[in-house]
C-alpha cells in the first residue's frame, strides 16, 4: 500500500486503519482495555499533529510533536498487547510497523526543528 507523503494524511489514515482493525478483534476481557486505549492513542497522533501545525510558536510546535510521538509509541504498545485471530495477525503487524515508522518520522521532525533553534 502506498502511504501518503503528507504526515497529516498519513496519521489520519493510520487512525482509520486502526479503527478498521479493532472491529476485527475479539471482545475478550483481555482485549477490552487495549482496544479503547489503542483507538484513543491512534487518533491522538493525527489530532496532536494538526494542533502542532497550527502552532503558537516553535516551542508549542515541538511540544505537540512530542505528544504525537508519545501517542504513536503508545499505539505500538497496545497493538503488541492485543490478541487477535491468526487471520488478522498480518494486519496487526502492519499497523505496528506503521506506528514505529510514525515515531521515526516525528522524531526526525523534532530533531530538525530543535536544530534550527540552536
Amino acid at each position: 500500500m502506498k502511504k501518503p507523503f503528507d504526515f497529516a494524511d498519513r496519521s489520519r489514515l493510520f487512525a482509520k486503519d486502526v479503527i478498521a482493525f479493532v472491529k476485527l478483534v475479539p471482545r475478550t476481557q483481555e482485549n477490552l482495555n487495549s482496544i479503547g486505549q489503542l483507538t484513543r492513542s491512534a487518533s491522538s497522533i493525527a489530532a496532536n499533529y494538526i494542533e502542532a501545525i497550527d502552532n503558537l510558536g516553535r516551542r508549542d510546535f515541538v511540544m505537540k510533536l512530542r505528544t504525537s510521538r508519545r501517542e504513536a509509541r503508545e499505539s505500538e504498545l497496545w497493538l503488541d498487547l492485543i490478541v487477535c485471530e491468526p487471520a488478522h495477525e498480518a494486519f496487526r503487524q502492519e499497523l505496528r510497523m506503521e506506528a514505529f515508522e510514525l515515531v521515526k518520522i516525528l522524531s526526525a521532525m523534532i530533531r530538525k526543528t530543535e536544530s534550527r533553534n540552536s
